[in-house]
């Protein structure tokens, strides 16, 4: 992690110290500290992103199984997938082998 903050903040703080608390550089001052909150809101920031890194190489390493956990789930939906591919292939073509009504009156004398 990027520790390149504490050089800015220790200039930040010094420049809010050293201000005089004159009315006319109030909104200085105030600027330097949102400054400041600014900086210790981006080292925050750095540190979640940081353990969040740390917490999925934690997970990652622990269950090295994981991947073909996933790959085997990955598998089981895709030959599911082909099952219901084949179901409607197999029903499109049973429908292809029976004969259409075409209003004529042929499919009355076939069947009865």
């Amino acid at each position: 992690m990027k520790n390149n903050t504490d050089q800015l903040k220790n200039f930040l703080r010094q420049a809010i110290h050293s201000t005089p608390n004159d009315f006319a550089l109030e909104q200085v001052r105030n600027y330097l500290k949102k400054a400041l909150d600014i900086v210790e809101s981006v080292e925050e920031k750095r540190h979640n992103r940081q353990q969040q890194i740390e917490n999925r190489k934690a997970q990652t390493t622990k269950d090295p199984l994981v991947a073909l956990n996933v790959l085997s789930v990955i598998e089981n939906e895709l030959n599911g997938q082909r099952a219901i591919l084949e179901k409607i292939k197999t029903q499109k073509e049973n429908q292809k082998l029976l004969p259409v009504d075409r209003g004529d009156g042929e499919l009355q004398n076939v069947f009865g």
